[in-house]
């Protein structure tokens, strides 16, 4: 009996290349859950830590506007850091 290619044992998944990516979404998902209690318990602590997280949130929303290449520019990172520590410190 004929079968199409999407309807077989397998379907999607037997591609290595579809698996990896099923995978990595789902991992990724889990670890943005986490994320999120982490930085509603952090929020809690430190006072200052939302305006920062606005901050940075407007930086990255700004990159994506602005910038069309993939790659995020090295200094971007540098930033965020900055961002992070003065508003904990601005808690503290």
């Amino acid at each position: 009996m004929w079968c199409s290619p999407s309807t077989r044992s397998g379907g999607d998944s037997s591609d290595p290349g579809a698996v990896l990516v099923y995978t990595s979404n789902a991992f990724a998902i889990l670890g943005l859950r986490a994320m999120y209690f982490f930085l509603a318990a952090m929020i809690r602590r430190f006072e200052y830590l939302s305006v920062g997280l606005v901050f940075i949130l407007a930086l990255r929303g700004t990159k994506m506007l602005v910038v069309t290449s993939s790659r995020s520019p090295s200094g971007l990172a540098g930033v965020i850091v900055v961002i992070l520590a003065v508003s904990v410190a601005a808690s503290v």
